[in-house]
């Protein structure tokens, strides 16, 4: 029989626990997650929101220089092979390259935009598969519990910091060479675009964002523990979506 204190997905029979700040829920989410989010409701998302996304754009700013080398090489990769067979002068190729500089240069600017956005369509995302499923999940609640579930993103970002220290990112060409799942142990040249897209599902930081997922659903949403994994599922099979969509439009 499962241990109502120690199962991820079922919070705690006590008294109503006392407030706690965003830093300690973020350091208990890790170990426990029910109960992070049996106290977090009602209390806004604002906190958890605006402390992940810049957790988040923090790291993604100290890792620029191991992925701005990786970026390069896919781009330096991916335009040699679209100019093979033309016949380009020297001050073509290096308007190419300038303009490529330039649009690296306000790709962090894109990217401290998107995610925040990202955030929020994640939660209406969530608020709205949650629904068929029995969830009682305000947009606002749905919004917190996700900030959360965007947490072991930030730790892929640290791994990633890890990484830049004890690899060569400059003779990396993709970035599923530094992620954590599938996709990192195939070949990025040979196989195609749809099964990357697919391999990149399959990542324990996407899992892992998946199960808590699920314990916000269950604690949150106040919804019965196997609706609450098919709700989280059904998120996960979502995630695909968008970058099988890219793929096959690149063929």
């Amino acid at each position: 029989m499962t241990d109502p204190m120690t199962d991820p997905m079922t919070s705690p029979a006590a008294p109503a626990a006392p407030a706690s700040g965003i830093i300690e829920d973020i350091i208990d989410i890790f170990g426990s997650p029910s109960a992070v989010f049996a106290r977090r409701v009602g209390r806004g998302a604002v906190a958890p929101f605006v402390t992940v996304v810049a957790l988040f754009l923090a790291l993604m700013f100290v890792n620029q220089g191991v992925m701005s080398n990786i970026m390069e090489s896919q781009r330096a990769t991916k335009t040699a092979e679209a100019l093979k067979g033309k016949s380009l002068t020297a001050d073509q190729l290096e308007q190419i390259s300038a303009s490529q500089k330039t649009m690296a240069k306000f790709a962090f600017v894109a990217i401290a935009v998107a995610i925040p956005l990202s955030l929020l369509g994640f939660a209406l995302i969530a608020w709205l598969v949650g629904k068929p499923f029995g969830s009682t999940m305000s947009f606002g609640t749905a919004l917190m519990v996700v900030s959360f579930v965007w947490l072991p993103k930030v730790v892929e970002q640290v791994l990633l910091s890890v990484q830049g220290m004890v690899l060569d990112t400059s003779v990396l060409t993709d970035p599923s060479q530094v992620t954590l799942g599938l996709a990192r142990f195939l070949d990025h040249t040979t196989t195609s675009a749809a099964v990357m897209a697919l391999a990149g599902r399959v990542d324990p930081i996407v899992l892992w964002g998946t199960v808590l997922l699920a314990a916000g659903y269950a604690n949150a949403g106040k919804m019965e523990r196997n609706k609450a994994w098919a709700a989280a599922a059904t998120v996960w099979a979502l995630g695909a979506v968008p970058m099988l969509a890219g793929a096959l439009m690149t063929g």
